[in-house]
């Protein structure tokens, strides 16, 4: 099963900074850096959308304690639509949104009627190319067209943010700038287009 942090879930814990925290002597310092150790970072749930599949299959099994009353399965065009889908709430979207679509579902397949609206309108998905509809590839296709413009969604809103400075862009993406470079040429974008605001044919943010 995919990676699934507490992060994803809606647990009653109130989040703090624990640098804050140990510089006002609220935590232990020695204890934060036998924690620092153990950082895993993990990226949001709309840039590893192979994913999806995974936990909505999970979550789907464990929706109902009548196995024989529910959806055992995800129909074809839901399953695009939730690979369409960014997931600005993460994990915990999914796994509600698995939720709504077991109740509303009366069949053994949840279909695309079953989900809720704002993912039902994820089935055309806009690329450089432009538009494509998900359920036209295969699953393969689908998840690396998804993921490479993912990534070239999120380096032109950096770029723009700070006017085409790789520098200060590869800083706030928290990866080195040859990396960054790296994700620049296989998105075929340049830095340049960036000095003097977005590049030519391109508005502001989505």
């Amino acid at each position: 099963l995919a990676a699934v942090t507490r992060e994803d879930f809606n647990f009653a814990v109130p989040r703090r900074d624990l640098r804050t925290l140990v510089a006002g002597d609220a935590f232990r310092e020695d204890l934060f850096f036998l924690l620092q150790a153990c950082v895993i970072h993990l990226p949001p749930l709309r840039e590893r959308l192979a994913d999806v599949p995974l936990l909505a299959r999970h979550f789907l099994l464990g929706a109902s304690r009548e196995p024989d009353a529910r959806p055992h399965r995800f129909g074809k065009e839901a399953t695009s639509a939730m690979l369409a889908y960014r997931w600005p709430g993460n994990v915990r979207e999914l796994r509600s949104a698995v939720a709504r679509a077991v109740v509303a579902e009366g069949g053994a397949e949840i279909g695309l009627s079953s989900l809720p609206e704002e993912i039902r309108g994820s089935t055309s998905f806009r690329s450089s190319a432009g538009e494509v509809d998900l359920a036209d590839l295969s699953y393969r296709e689908a998840i690396e067209l998804s993921r490479d413009e993912t990534n070239r969604r999120y380096l032109e809103s950096v770029l723009r943010r700070f006017g085409g400075d790789v520098v200060l862009a590869a800083q706030h993406a928290n990866i080195e700038r040859e990396s960054f470079y790296r994700l620049l040429r296989r998105a075929r974008l340049s830095a340049e287009d960036y000095r003097d605001g977005p590049p030519k044919g391109e508005g502001g943010d989505e």
